[in-house]
């Protein structure tokens, strides 16, 4: 046998050895990033339903579900908080794309996608339910929850703010 052929052929094998380990150390970071915002999202609506219901005297909101760890996170399905003022209510559903990163949907790469959902029967009976497009997208140096108006092509940080600012509409 050739020498040389024997050594390419070895140094070709490590270099994909290298690829593979690399791959699945993303793979790994990525599931982690995911579990991890997953559960900053939930913290976001946990935060400001419970501030909320601090300072309200009757009325109430509820978090669904009511407790929620980074460990809750389903990779493979659709994840989904919901928060109920007497029937106005905000869904946030969401799940991981099937690659680590995509475009699919928005310019920035994102690795979580779903949307975020509110209505109350006044909106049911005239505008229908509202949505805007959420994401996890990856910045230069973290992951950021983003949301995205299709219509207007509004987009921001999802926050207690943005979040505060969905339940005032709804209570309008």
């Amino acid at each position: 046998m050739d020498e040389d052929r024997l050594k390419d052929l070895a140094r070709r094998l490590d270099a994909v050895a290298g690829q593979n380990e690399r791959r699945i150390e993303q793979e790994k970071r990525i599931a982690a990033v995911r579990r991890e915002r997953a559960f900053e999202l939930y913290a976001i609506c946990s935060n400001l339903v419970r501030n909320v219901n601090a300072l309200a005297d009757r009325g109430r909101l509820e978090l669904s579900p009511p407790q929620y760890s980074a460990d809750s996170f389903i990779d493979t399905g659709p994840n989904l908080f919901q928060i109920n003022i007497s029937g106005r209510i905000v869904d946030i559903a969401f799940e991981s794309t099937d690659e680590l990163t995509s475009t699919e949907s928005f310019l920035t790469p994102y690795t979580i996608g779903g949307a975020i959902r509110w209505f109350n029967q006044k909106s049911l009976e005239s505008l229908g339910i509202r949505e805007r497009l959420l994401f996890l997208c990856a910045g230069r140096d973290d992951f950021v929850w983003t949301y995205f108006d299709e219509k207007t092509h509004r987009q921001g940080r999802f926050d207690e703010e943005y979040l505060m600012d969905l339940l005032e509409d709804l209570l309008q």
